[in-house]
Parts: C-alpha cells; sequence; structure tokens
C-alpha cells in the first residue's frame, strides 16, 4: 500500500470516528485533522458522498483555516511572477478557489480559453471592440447593480456561473480574454468606478464594462473630465499596474464582508493589503 493510499484509509477511518460521543476521542480526531495538512481538503472529496451534515459543520472551520494558509502561501508566490497578465489570472485563480474551495482546479484557465475560442470562431478578424460587444451584450456579463456589495462579485469564477460581477471584475474578464487573442487591454482608475482602457490607431478608448461595454472615445472624455477639472494624463493615461488591481479587489473584499458574520475575513483581507510580500 502506498503512503497515499495508507492516508486515505486513514482519513476514511477519522471521519468515522466524528460521530463518536467519547470527548477523549473527539479531541484526539481534533487533532489528527488539524494537523493533515493542506491537502485534506483535495483528499477529502473522494468522501464527500459519506460525509453528513454534521460531520461537514465539524470540518468547515479546518478547511476554512487550510485555505487561508495556501491562499497566503500562494500570495507570496505572485511576488515571483513577473508577468502581469499571468500574475492578475494567478490571483484570480487563487481568490476562486479560497472563496469556493479547491474543486474549481483549473476551471478559470479553461473557462478563459473556452471564451477566446467562441469568439474567435464569431469575429475572425474581431477587434477590442467586437469582444466588448460579444462580452457584455452578446454573452450579457453585466454589472451587479441589486446585490453590489456580495463578496462573490470579486470572484471571476463566480461571474461565469452567474454573469455578474463588479467593474473590476467584469474589466479583469475583458483584459485575460482579450490577452489569449492579442489584445493589449488595460485597467483604468476612472472617475465612478473601474473601466478598461485600449488604444485604436493611436486613440484611447475607454470601455465601461459594468454598463454593457459602453464605449467613451477620446474627444468624449476631454470634455467629460474638463467638465469636472479633472486631467486627462491623471486619469486616462495613468498606468494601473496588477499590483494596484489587486489592491483594490482586497480592498472590495474587505470591504464586502465588513459587518457580516464573517467579519474575520475582512480583517484578514485588510492585512493582506498591508503586507508587502506579494508586492513587486
Amino acid at each position: 500500500m502506498t503512503k497515499n493510499s495508507r492516508m486515505k484509509e486513514k482519513l476514511k477511518y477519522l471521519i468515522n470516528l466524528l460521530d463518536d460521543p467519547d470527548a477523549e476521542v473527539q479531541s484526539e480526531v481534533l487533532r489528527e485533522f488539524l494537523s493533515y495538512g493542506l491537502h485534506l481538503e483535495y483528499d477529502i472529496q473522494e468522501f464527500s458522498d459519506i460525509i453528513t451534515k454534521e460531520q461537514e459543520k465539524f470540518l468547515t472551520p479546518i478547511l476554512l483555516e487550510n485555505r487561508k494558509t495556501w491562499f497566503l502561501n500562494r500570495m507570496k508566490e505572485l511576488k515571483t511572477v513577473k508577468d502581469e497578465y499571468e500574475k492578475l489570472e494567478a490571483f484570480m485563480e487563487s481568490l476562486a478557489k479560497y472563496q469556493l474551495g479547491f474543486r474549481i482546479n483549473n476551471i478559470l484557465e479553461e473557462s478563459l480559453d473556452d471564451l477566446a475560442a467562441q469568439f474567435q470562431m464569431i469575429y475572425p478578424f474581431g477587434n477590442e471592440i467586437d469582444l466588448s460587444l460579444f462580452l457584455f451584450q452578446q454573452l450579457g456579463f453585466e454589472g451587479d447593480k441589486e446585490n453590489y456589495y456580495n463578496p462573490l462579485n470579486s470572484n471571476l469564477v463566480s461571474l461565469f456561473e452567474t454573469n455578474k460581477g463588479l467593474p473590476i471584475t467584469l474589466v479583469i474578464l475583458y483584459i485575460l480574454t482579450g490577452k489569449r487573442l492579442g489584445f493589449s487591454i488595460s485597467g483604468c482608475n476612472f472617475p465612478g468606478h473601474f473601466m478598461a482602457k485600449f488604444y485604436m490607431e493611436e486613440e484611447v478608448v475607454i470601455v465601461d464594462c459594468f454598463n454593457s461595454g459602453k464605449l467613451f472615445f477620446e474627444y468624449d472624455l476631454i470634455s467629460y473630465l474638463h467638465e469636472r477639472n479633472l486631467s486627462f494624463i491623471d486619469t486616462i493615461d495613468f498606468p494601473v499596474s496588477t499590483d494596484l488591481i489587486i489592491k483594490r479587489i482586497l480592498a472590495n473584499l474587505s470591504n464586502a464582508y465588513a459587518g457580516t458574520d464573517e467579519n474575520n475575513l475582512s480583517l484578514f483581507f485588510n492585512s493582506l493589503l498591508k503586507k508587502k510580500s506579494w508586492q513587486q
């Protein structure tokens, strides 16, 4: 019997002991689960059909604490990722796993690949404007105006399931799909909410992904910003790095969890905002 097989046999034995009424046994079982390691959530999926609701209630805090440790490790690893697009996608995948569980392994990458392939079939010579039309009108990805502060609105995998998200989540969808198509799309700290930006024939175009991919061309922007005494260079030309996008997402999550039953997650994401270990 391999080491992996022995671990899984032990895991099955521990799950069966969860119902033991003896306090000493319960204490020992808890110790064993706590020391099992970060692969607990992966391995326990094999026994999901035999785990009862009560057993699940016992295991959930352990799994969530493991996810937190795993997520912190993944955040540290981001510092070694030099490519801005790769870093952004790695962060979004890690966040999705943290919020939804390890069951979603590779779902994000596959979903983005499929989206880009669909676009190429329909628009073989399409550009950034066509992609905006495809995502935010034809497929109906849109802003969640009714449940704006739902923490899952920051989650890219959830966006694929509900078609709704925050402005920044929709922009990231646009950026990462566009990258697969050879488009250079970036974020823009536009007044009001986060938008996307690209250049077409040296003219900047802003896309409001939250509102059906509405387009703003340069002449619109100059007039809009002038009326509000805002600088074009500071607002439109200001570069938005992946680290800045990640910080905004962490801040959104901290705000979304604040004052809820999961206020501890608000503190967790706020603490990540201040850490330098993941930033370039």
